[in-house]
């Protein structure tokens, strides 16, 4: 994968759509996350998990070293996910090309395309604490209906 090549586009989408609106529109780091999405080719990463969400937990658990906890609870999943990382694993931050606490729905974006693909329907993510706003690990609420 071409790191720079995606910085570029993720920049370019950003940037084609930023107004000087306050706050952000959202939709636009949904945009932006589709170019990492799109980037890490995980549509082909997730392939051999579409309908098995306890063996996509397990990947995340073993390839990405998260930590999930699933709780069922009325027909309602919700998966309590911590990235387990003591820095922000976002590509713009790491390559300095953008720091803003904006990033961090564009993670929210990216990991409700995951989820949405795994299971095949809409699901709803929260974002909790960020490495960027919180200096602290980043956390997703995941709710699945």
């Amino acid at each position: 994968m071409d790191h720079q090549k995606m910085i570029r586009e993720w920049l370019e989408c950003y940037q084609s759509r930023k107004t000087l609106q306050e706050p952000l529109d959202v939709s636009i780091l949904d945009e932006c996350s589709r170019v990492h999405y799109r980037h890490l080719d995980m549509d082909r990463t997730l392939e051999a998990y579409i309908g098995n969400l306890d063996g996509f937990i397990e990947f995340l658990c073993r390839s990405w070293g998260w930590l999930v906890q699933k709780e069922e609870r009325h027909c309602v999943c919700r998966l309590l996910i911590n990235e387990n990382k003591d820095c922000c694993v976002c590509p713009l931050v790491r390559e300095s090309a953008l720091v803003s606490r904006d990033l961090c729905d564009c993670s929210k974006a990216f990991n409700k395309r995951m989820f949405e693909k795994v299971i095949g329907s809409e699901v709803e993510v929260t974002l909790g604490k960020t490495y960027l706003r919180d200096r602290t690990s980043c956390e997703y609420i995941v709710c699945i209906k």
